[in-house]
């Protein structure tokens, strides 16, 4: 059973370590964030639009900055210049590749180069007419290739200690995982404006091997519109003591229309997942998104924005899961002057599960979720920076089976000390609270109460906790050539109705006459430290260097419950030819 838990981790974690390979060079991407404490259901597909767009557009302004130092010779550049590349990178880093993309076109308007300058026509233009195609453009066809191998190692090692009986049981495994890969690129541009990217790429290793072929093609069907078609086909293969095979395909078609100061964009995403060995586990599926979304964008870095998106997904062995899902996003930025920047996102989804049973721990639930941060610059080198989210989620139905309502919300506020126009450290404070409905009051107002005893189970306040502590952060950023992120936070979490302990041995399904309920529980007051290292270098034109590292130490200020250590590292080691 822990091998197969342990396993299953891998399934999760060896992808996500080789999306490093697809960040852009000098602008990767990096998740430093605090995430909730609770994991959201949330499957919303990561939105392709945009994103090579802004990888063309990031490249193409590291080089023209390259070509001329001396615009970083003017204080004001020199100041502006990394603030507004830092926010088209955390734009990035939430996949609002649009945002992004606005965020490089205040860059192009603070440096306004002119076509001599430049060496390309309608250079000075808006970054984003220009992207589209809607300004004058070249009159040749331009067709580029590109190479690259990765090699490198995974590693990750977990610990987990539990003590439920008269002696302690600790559990840990650790593994070495090489790969290497290649990858091969093509980038074209026709004289009318349409353009074609795509790339192949394959990944071996000593767990899995895994190969894809993307393309996304888009074309102008006026000088304010246009279509775009994209397709990802890619099989993933585990073998040894992780016997698992699938295949993927998902293909989207987007239809953006642009008239200033508006824009709207109506896309359809389809996905089909199959597992070549399909249980109720690991369930081949289809899902089927369909987006519709409005731009306001008015003045300096200002966009006021409304999503709305419709899932089904539908699955062939364990339709229990299917569902269809209604979400709005309401989203505002607003930068005022250049010192003070806010955003704010809104969330509000439905979802409804099409064939579950009212006994069911899935039940149908709307859910809110709100992300705000606010960026306060008061002088060149200080500054002051909130991050905050709140998430509600209620359910339609209450058994007690059903997973109970939650509210969970987090602030963070931050002081910013600019060393200079690279260098940036942070340092702050997190809180955050989770709570839950209780339940038990719903039971005994229903007419068939179950006892006391088992009530008591599903009022799951025992679950509650808030937790605070100091976080410290480090960002370098230097264009085309380094990025660091260094993530470091202590938090301790309290949990103030751990007394209610009799929940925890009923959950665990074991003999109850093995455990002392009024000594274990598994929800009690802990500290955890977390270390979290990004970098990317550019050693040359050819050569890139990543790393990515993650360590968390949780331990438990009480000997019966567990305490966990969890280490993950990645390297590799980028040759472009």
């Amino acid at each position: 059973m822990k091998k197969n838990i342990l396993s299953f981790f891998r399934f999760i974690l060896v992808p996500v370590f080789s999306l490093v390979f697809f960040l852009p060079k000098g602008f990767c991407e990096s998740n430093s964030g605090l995430g909730s404490s609770t994991e959201l259901d949330s499957l919303s597909e990561e939105n392709w639009n945009e994103e090579t767009l802004y990888k063309i557009s990031a490249l193409r302004l590291q080089r023209w900055v390259k070509q001329n130092p001396a615009v970083m010779e003017d204080p004001f550049v020199a100041k502006q210049l990394p603030e507004l590349l830092n926010e088209a990178k955390t734009a990035s880093q939430n996949n609002d590749f649009y945002m992004a993309n606005l965020w490089l076109d205040s860059i192009w308007e603070l440096l306004k180069p002119s076509e001599s300058e430049t060496g390309e026509t309608n250079l000075n233009a808006s970054l984003f007419d220009e992207s589209f195609g809607y300004g004058l453009g070249s009159n040749k066809s331009k067709l580029k290739w590109s190479n690259e191998l990765i090699s490198g190692v995974d590693l990750w090692r977990q610990e987990f200690s539990l003590k439920i009986l008269e002696e302690d049981s600790t559990f840990l495994e650790s593994n070495g995982n090489p790969f290497s890969g290649v990858r091969f690129s093509m980038d074209y541009t026709s004289a009318n404006g349409s353009q074609l990217n795509g790339h192949t790429f394959f990944k071996y290793s000593k767990d899995y091997l895994s190969g894809e072929a993307y393309f996304d093609y888009s074309w102008r069907v006026s000088p304010s519109a246009k279509w775009r078609f994209k397709n990802r086909f890619e099989g993933t293969s585990f073998y040894g003591d992780f016997d698992l095979k699938y295949l993927q395909n998902l293909s989207s078609l987007d239809f953006i229309f642009n008239v200033k100061p508006f824009s709207f964009e109506v896309g359809d995403d389809f996905q089909i997942r199959n597992y070549v060995e399909s249980d109720s586990i690991y369930s081949s599926y289809i899902n089927n998104s369909f987006d519709l979304t409005s731009r306001l964008n008015w003045g300096f870095s200002s966009q006021l924005s409304l999503r709305y998106r419709n899932v089904q997904r539908q699955h062939r062995e364990n339709d229990i899961n299917d569902y269809k899902e209604n979400g709005f996003l309401l989203g505002l930025s607003q930068g005022f002057g250049s010192r003070l920047s806010l955003n704010l996102d809104n969330e509000l989804r439905f979802r409804n599960y099409l064939n579950v049973p009212a006994d069911y721990f899935l039940q149908d639930y709307w859910e809110n979720y709100f992300t705000g941060d606010i960026e306060w610059n008061f002088t060149n080198w200080f500054g002051l920076k909130l991050d905050g989210s709140l998430t509600k989620r209620q359910y339609d139905f209450v058994n007690e089976n059903s997973l109970p309502d939650v509210l969970n919300w987090d602030v963070e506020p931050e002081m910013m000390f600019t060393l200079n126009q690279n260098w940036k450290i942070g340092a702050g404070f997190h809180y955050g609270i989770e709570t839950h409905e209780k339940l038990l009051a719903q039971f005994d107002q229903s007419s068939d109460a179950v006892t006391d005893a088992v009530s008591s189970v599903y009022s799951i306040e025992f679950e509650d906790f808030y937790e605070y502590g100091p976080v410290v952060t480090l960002e370098v950023f230097k264009i085309n050539s380094l990025i660091l992120t260094v993530r470091e936070a202590f938090l301790f979490r309290r949990y103030p109705n751990t007394s209610l302990t009799n929940s925890t041995t009923i959950r665990l399904n074991t003999d109850l006459a093995s455990i002392n309920s009024s000594s274990y529980s598994l929800y009690s007051d802990r500290s955890n430290n977390s270390l979290l290292i990004f970098l990317t270098w550019t050693l040359s034109p050819q050569w890139r260097l990543t790393v990515l590292a993650n360590f968390d130490d949780d331990r438990s200020l009480e000997d019966e419950s567990g305490d966990s250590q969890n280490t993950l590292f990645d390297f590799e080691v980028s040759f472009s030819f």
